[in-house]
Formats: C-alpha cells, structure tokens, sequence
C-alpha cells in the first residue's frame, strides 16, 4: 500500500474517531513528541499547514499516527 493511502486511510480515521485508533495515535504521537524528526513548525511538510510532521518522510503526525503506515525510522513497534 503507497504511503499515500496510507495518509488517506489516516484522514478518515481522524474524521470518523474510534477507541481502536485513538489509542494507536495517542501511543504513537507520545513517541512521535520525543523523536529528533518531530517536526511542530511544520517547515518539512508534505503538505502545507498539517503540522506536526515527521521530518524524515514530511507527513503529518496527527493522521499518519491514525493509520497502518510505519515510523520511517521504525520506532513504532
């Protein structure tokens, strides 16, 4: 699956919330916050204004952590 639909898929689970992904999200983000890529200004963006991101693969945290893509420097287990 391209890392695209991976974002899609996390945009409708921000959207439409359930227990299951909010709890993958709020684990996630807490590693995310601690990481050396953590991006809150959001200057290593794909997309413009969907801080924070990741700034080794420029995705936005808040919908990347909702879905089944993976931690580029594979810190999610």
């Amino acid at each position: 699956m391209s890392n695209i639909i991976h974002i899609a898929q996390g945009f409708i689970n921000d959207a439409i919330k359930t227990e299951h992904w909010e709890v993958i999200a709020k684990a996630r983000l807490s590693i995310c916050n601690k990481c050396e890529e953590y991006d809150p200004e959001g200057t290593k963006c794909k997309v413009p204004g969907t801080q924070p991101c990741c700034a080794a693969c420029g995705c936005s945290l808040n919908k990347k952590a909702r879905s089944n893509s993976k931690c580029p420097l594979d810190k999610w287990k």
